[in-house]
């Protein structure tokens, strides 16, 4: 069964070139749904990828019209393939059902992989950056080096628990522990 899919991301768009163009590529049924392409909870399309069986095709207008980028069109190419699904989408000239189609979804999964390499590098160029401009990165301490210096003598004094350490000079347990442990260290 060629079963089409078409969204629009607000109800002041139509959704009728979309259904033209899915009727033109032979679609038998065409579930319409309004979301935005960011959300994650498309009901009509979950529940849609539940229900086709082994042999039928899921055809899109546009490949924006399943997923904003390219990773979740491929998460969503995997969920058919265990399926046995066939995706066509038109503006790309995908089609599962060809040898060709294969090979350009393949290239589409390459350059997704690529994006998010490229991605993981940027953001670790731009940590190295601002460590070496000295900026602290994660979360903000909630202790200053005073409090902690004080906590750190209190427990080395074995006056107070740990508890009441970590309420009076607001420092977390295990920042307490690390940072005794690490005196420990440097004093061998």
């Amino acid at each position: 069964m060629l079963v089409g899919y078409a969204r629009i991301s607000d109800k002041t768009q139509k959704v009728d070139s979309q259904i033209d163009i899915l009727k033109k590529a032979g679609c038998e049924r065409i579930v319409e749904e309004t979301i935005t392409g960011i959300s994650t909870k498309k009901t009509q399309l979950n529940h849609l990828l539940e229900e086709l069986q082994e042999g039928d095709t899921l055809i899109v207008a546009r490949a924006d019209r399943l997923a904003r980028r390219a990773i979740q069109v491929l998460e969503v190419c995997e969920t058919l393939n265990k399926k046995e699904v066939n995706l066509v989408i038109l503006d790309l000239g995908v089609d599962t059902r060809t040898p060709s189609g294969k090979m350009v979804l393949s290239i589409m999964a390459s350059v997704a992989e690529w994006e998010r390499d490229q991605l993981r590098e940027k953001q670790r160029r731009g940590i190295e950056a601002a460590r070496k401009r000295g900026k602290h990165l994660g979360r903000k301490k909630k202790h200053n080096d005073e409090s902690m210096e004080a906590a750190i003598a209190a427990h080395q004094e074995g006056t107070k628990t740990v508890d009441e350490i970590c309420r009076i000079y607001n420092v977390s347990r295990a920042t307490l522990y690390r940072r005794v442990n690490e005196r420990k260290l440097k004093s061998l």
